[in-house]
């Protein structure tokens, strides 16, 4: 199982494990809904080097609540302890970023 990461109830959080789906990680996010989530979300993803292999996206009232089922580059389960928080740690630091277009105007 992966750690979760966050505040898990309230705010952002990336929670999952290997126990759920044949032949996959599973980690869930839920965080506060923003124009970009999914995509940053799904593009740090790729920069970890991971494949989607499925997602269920859904949003309810402003909370994104995303399950991503991943492999490794080679197909394989996320299995090493260190790669799995490496995962919870990136994706929580995307969901609590703001919209690319927010940054993008602070700076």
């Amino acid at each position: 199982r992966l750690p979760c990461a966050g505040a898990c109830r309230s705010g952002p959080g990336v929670n999952g494990g290997n126990g759920s789906a044949a032949g996959c990680t599973v980690v869930g996010v839920r965080a506060g809904d923003r124009r970009g989530l999914l995509f940053d979300l799904a593009r740090e993803l790729h920069r970890l080097g991971l494949q989607v292999r499925r997602a269920k996206v859904a949003t309810r009232t402003d909370r994104a609540h995303d399950v991503f089922y991943l492999v490794e580059g080679d197909g394989r389960k996320v299995t090493r302890a260190t790669r799995k928080g490496e995962i919870v740690e990136a994706l929580v630091t995307i969901a609590r970023e703001p919209a690319a277009g927010l940054r993008q105007k602070e700076g």
